[in-house]
């Protein structure tokens, strides 16, 4: 894997870590401006409105990246 690719999922995993998480210019250092997500609920999220969720919530969901990748 490259360097790149590396540094994408190093910064995808650091988005499940209390000090990222609790910082939302941290959050939007990491997302692109343009993020769009869809949650199971329905609600369309937006970059600003993760960090601004994962802010309230730092604590880390239980769990780890499985199966993961980059594609160019």
């Amino acid at each position: 894997m490259d360097k790149d690719s590396q540094r994408v999922l190093h910064r995808e995993a650091s988005l499940n870590t209390v000090e990222v998480r609790a910082a939302p210019d941290s959050v939007l250092a990491i997302i692109d401006e343009e993020f769009v997500e869809i949650d199971s609920t329905g609600r369309i999220w937006d970059s600003a409105g993760v960090a601004e969720a994962l802010s309230r919530d730092p604590e880390p969901h239980d769990g780890e990246m499985e199966s993961v990748g980059v594609r160019r």
